[in-house]
């Protein structure tokens, strides 16, 4: 397993090396992005490993009844960017414990494979809104940006009193997201008394037009969101549109490794059921995942050009493999 991990390492630091993940910077910070998504599930096929819910279903009779479903979920860590995405590592989530704990355990490792200094920040989603977690993430030396969403916490409640009725604190349009964003900031705010020390609140109203189809007419209405995230003091100095931008950031882990991987990877499927050998399986499928997305993206002619896409040049891959073909070809693409 090690030697798995150890393969994925270095494959991410050579493109790092390289400046490969320049394009992944927010005002030259690094934000990790951190996530659990779940792998695979049966209510018939169990293993020492597996996670345990209970469902409600409905029989063939009307009657309720409570089922028992196993599943394994697994903690996932990503660098995004607008052109490369990498995986750097995942763990496993143990039977009866939480992502918070599963994914301390994924960033430990990290530090001591990647080292403090590959990135500059954690941007994680509401479950990670605990102070002992974030306590953790900046001894383990990195700031961290998290989206706060429960209105009942004193530190929401606060924010958003003390931006009511006040001027934003910068307007801007996002061109990559065709929205016009107000941002404003909170500083020096206390947020619970399991964390020691000040936060900062970054709240951002968006506004953009949707178009819908109503009745065979197309028709454009205007649509509002607002998202409110809490940074930790060690992104003090930056301005609050890192904040905005790392904590959208995030969703890169959703759309560019999740999505990505499920319809194109198989990741839902279990190739054997046994807790080390599905660790094997994923290990193996991010580090080709994040060896094939460098070669396309970052090496690859056709694919830069748009004359093929990332699954016309897999399809043409797996051709290659089964055929006799030249493979200086491929090699001189670039």
């Amino acid at each position: 397993m090690e030697d798995l991990r150890q393969s994925l390492a270095q494959t991410n630091k050579t493109l790092k090396a390289n400046k490969a993940l320049d394009s992944c910077k927010i005002n030259g910070l690094l934000f990790l992005s951190v996530d659990a998504n779940e792998h695979f599930h049966s209510r018939s096929r169990c293993c020492p490993c597996c996670c345990q819910r209970q469902l409600q279903e409905t029989d063939a009779a009307g009657r309720k009844q409570t089922v028992t479903e196993y599943y394994h979920r697994y903690v996932f860590a990503q660098l995004n960017g607008p052109k490369l995405n990498v995986l750097l590592d995942l763990e496993p989530i143990r039977p009866g414990e939480g992502e918070a704990e599963a994914a301390l355990r994924l960033l430990g490792r990290i530090r001591r494979v990647y080292g403090a200094r590959f990135f500059d920040a954690v941007s994680v989603d509401s479950w990670y809104v605990q102070g002992p977690f974030l306590k953790a993430v900046e001894k383990l030396g990195w700031a961290w940006v998290v989206v706060l969403k429960q209105e009942r916490m004193a530190v929401f409640q606060e924010a958003r009193a003390l931006s009511a009725g006040q001027a934003p604190t910068l307007k801007f349009a996002d061109a990559a997201r065709e929205r016009q964003v107000k941002l404003w900031e909170i500083n020096d705010l206390d947020f619970s008394e399991r964390y020691e020390g000040k936060v900062r609140v970054v709240h951002s109203e968006e506004g953009w037009m949707e178009k819908k189809v109503v009745g065979g007419k197309k028709l454009s209405q205007p649509q509002t969101s607002h998202w409110w995230w809490m940074v930790s003091e060690g992104l003090r100095g930056y301005p609050c549109q890192v904040v905005y931008e790392g904590g959208h950031r995030r969703w890169g882990i959703e759309n560019k490794a999740f999505n990505e991987l499920t319809q194109f990877y198989h990741l839902e499927h279990c190739y054997h059921h046994e807790p080390v050998a599905m660790l094997a399986q994923m290990l193996i499928l991010i580090l080709g995942f994040v060896l094939f997305s460098a070669y396309a993206l970052l090496h690859s002619q056709p694919v830069r050009l748009g004359q093929v896409t990332l699954k016309e040049l897999a399809h043409d891959l797996d051709l290659a493999l089964e055929h006799d073909a030249h493979w200086e070809l491929w090699f001189a693409s670039g």
